[in-house]
């Protein structure tokens, strides 16, 4: 398998390296687990890996997940209670509010949220 997957990285040319490689086994701990290699050098094992945009841990849990997307949040509501202070919507301020938490902290905390 590894030798496939360097015949095709050369063969599409792509910028493939061993810094950016690691190997993360998820779930209980096994020792079975084969030895990978990038560019004939062993992969470095990882207890946490970033993926498209959500952290994967080795242990299959996804509260380091749900803290991200907790603190994410409250940076959020609080620019948008920055919004709401700094700038006058008169009669319209509570649809704002809304349409501000449609499309700005409902978007970003319930993105990807189908993996989870």
């Amino acid at each position: 398998m590894n030798a496939f997957m360097e015949a095709k990285t050369q063969d599409l040319q792509l910028e493939l390296g061993f810094k950016k490689c690691c190997q993360l086994h998820v779930g209980c701990s096994s020792d079975t687990c084969s030895t990978l290699t990038v560019q004939s050098q062993e992969m470095v094992k990882a207890s946490k890996q970033m993926y498209l945009g959500d952290l994967l841990s080795d242990d299959g849990k996804i509260d380091n997940n749900i803290n991200e997307r907790f603190s994410k949040g409250i940076g959020i509501v609080n620019q948008i209670i920055t919004l709401l202070k700094e700038v006058h919507f008169g009669k319209h301020y509570f649809e704002m509010a809304i349409l501000f938490r449609n499309s700005m902290l409902v978007n970003s905390v319930l993105c990807s949220i189908e993996s989870l």
